[in-house]
Order: structure tokens, then sequence, then C-alpha cells
């Protein structure tokens, strides 16, 4: 039972981590569209690329929480 539960929890979290890597996308692509000052731009990639770090982290810590959840 416990297991279980660990594994739908690792499925969330790892479902929000692919979320986000969606919602870096589409914030790519809104900022390749749209005409950026250079230094505004630099502040936006830099926003993104922390932002898809985060997405990839979260989705690999719960695909961990999920194999522990199998493993159990």
């Amino acid at each position: 039972m416990t297991g279980t539960v660990i594994v739908y929890a690792g499925i969330a979290i790892a479902v929000a981590g692919v979320l986000m890597l969606v919602r870096c996308i589409q914030r790519a692509a809104r900022i390749r569209a749209s005409q950026f000052e250079p230094g505004a731009l630099e502040a936006e990639l830099r926003r993104l690329i922390l932002m898809n770090g985060a997405a990839v982290g979260i989705g690999f810590f719960g695909l961990a929480v999920m194999v522990v959840g199998m493993l159990i």
C-alpha cells in the first residue's frame, strides 16, 4: 500500500516537471517571436534557463521517487 502511494506521488511530481518543460517551450517560442532589447533578452533567457533546469530537476526527482516506490 505504501509503495503504491509513493509511486503515484512520484508520477505526479514527474508530470509536474513535464508540464514545466512544456511551459518552458512555450515561453521560449514567445521570446523568439518578440523583439527584446539585448539587455532584456539576456534577462529573459537567464530566467528561462533557470526555469528549464528546475523543470528537469523536478522531473528527475519524480522519477526517482517513483522508482523508490516500486522497490518498496
